[in-house]
């Protein structure tokens, strides 16, 4: 590993091969491992894939049903050489992508315009006929905006607060 000299991986078996690409440093030296346990395992594919051809195809005597049992079996490939290290070779690895997919129909399209008006209406709501109107076109805007999927939720919770707040602020100076 520490010589410049190319090795031979041909002539080590595959376990030898696998702590060798676990404990490598180079990449070079990784690419040629990685490159050597891949041909093995196609090779092992290919030649386990010629001896089954005669199962698979007298595997069912009805040629328009395939034998479903015998084909998910013999479809069963084994683990990758390549496998990570401690990884249990009979488990299947689980995979949490980051962020979930987002779909357009699931994705919100627009902001809602009550919801734009209640804030609008929060904001210059110094009278109680306008902040009585944020908190209406603010909690017309959220239904609107649960049933037709659409963006500016906030906005229209930002002009119910506000909205209230004026209303506290005016009903205490009347």
């Amino acid at each position: 590993m520490g010589n410049s000299e190319p090795t031979n991986y041909s002539t080590l078996s595959t376990a030898q091969l696998e702590d060798m690409l676990s404990r490598s440093t180079r990449w070079e030296e990784q690419i040629a491992i990685g490159e050597e346990l891949n041909r093995r395992y196609t090779d092992r594919m290919r030649a386990e894939a010629g001896s089954n051809a005669e199962q698979i195809k007298h595997a069912s005597k009805d040629r328009n049903r395939p034998n479903y049992q015998q084909r998910e079996q013999d479809s069963r490939l084994p683990p990758s050489p390549m496998a990570p290290p401690g990884f249990d070779k009979g488990q299947q690895p689980s995979y949490q992508p980051s962020h979930p997919p987002q779909h357009s129909a699931l994705r919100p399209t627009r902001k809602n315009r009550l919801a734009i008006a209640s804030l609008v209406f929060g904001i210059l709501g110094f009278t109680v006929l306008g902040s009585i109107a944020g908190l209406i076109v603010g909690f017309i805007a959220l239904k609107q905006i649960k049933t037709r999927n659409q963006a500016g939720r906030g906005l229209a919770i930002a002009g119910i607060v506000i909205s209230a707040l004026w209303l506290l602020a005016l009903g205490g100076y009347s």
